[in-house]
C-alpha cells in the first residue's frame, strides 16, 4: 500500500546485524534500499559494509543514531588491529580528532545512492552527544544540537558532493 502511494519513495531497510535469504529477498521484491555503517566495516576482513562491497541501492551510514560518535567509536571500540585495517584501508594515519571527517570523505565515495552522516559525526562530537545505547532506559535521545555548524563546514559538504557527485541524489 505505502508502495502505491508512494511509487518513488525511497524506503530504506535497516538491514543490520544477523540478516539471513529470506530477509535479503523481501528487501529486494519490494526494492528498500539496504543500509551499510562504516562504523561496522572495520570489525572483520571482507566485511559487507566496506565500501568496495557498496551496492548502488544503499545507503551508507559513518554511525547510527545506536553508535559512539566516530570521534570516540576510534578510540573506545575499535582494537588495534581494527585501528591498523581502517588507516590501511584509507593509506592514512588516523587520530580521534581527524578520524571523522576521513570517514565522512569515505562515505561520500561509496557508489551507495545515499549518505547519511549523523549530525555528531560531521560536527566532530564525541561520546557527549551519543543520541542512544541499545538496552538502556535513561539518557537516550536527549542530545540536541545548540548552534549551527560554521560556514566552512556547509563549503566543505558542497566540495564533497560536488567531487563524488552527490548533488542530485
Amino acid at each position: 500500500m505505502l508502495r502505491d502511494r508512494f511509487p518513488e519513495f525511497p524506503f530504506i531497510a535497516e538491514d543490520l546485524g544477523t540478516i539471513d535469504q529470506e530477509v535479503e529477498e523481501l528487501r529486494d521484491r519490494f526494492g528498500f534500499v539496504s543500509t551499510r555503517v562504516l562504523a561496522f566495516a572495520f570489525f572483520e576482513p571482507n566485511s559487507t559494509h566496506l565500501p568496495h562491497n557498496h551496492k548502488q541501492n544503499c545507503a551508507v551510514y559513518t554511525t547510527t543514531h545506536d553508535n559512539m560518535p566516530i570521534k570516540d567509536w576510534f578510540v573506545e571500540e575499535l582494537n588495534p588491529a581494527h585501528r591498523e585495517r581502517l588507516e590501511k584501508y584509507l593509506g592514512k594515519s588516523l587520530d580521534r580528532e581527524n578520524v571523522s571527517k576521513e570517514l565522512i570523505r569515505l562515505a561520500y565515495m561509496s557508489v551507495a545512492k545515499y549518505c547519511v552522516i549523523p549530525m555528531q559525526d560531521l560536527l566532530n562530537l564525541g561520546r557527549e552527544s551519543r543520541m542512544n545505547t541499545p538496552g538502556t532506559a535513561r539518557g537516550n535521545w536527549e542530545w540536541r544540537m545548540d548552534q549551527l555548524p560554521p560556514a566552512e563546514l556547509s563549503l566543505w559538504l558542497l566540495e564533497l558532493s560536488e567531487v563524488y557527485q552527490r548533488l542530485n541524489t
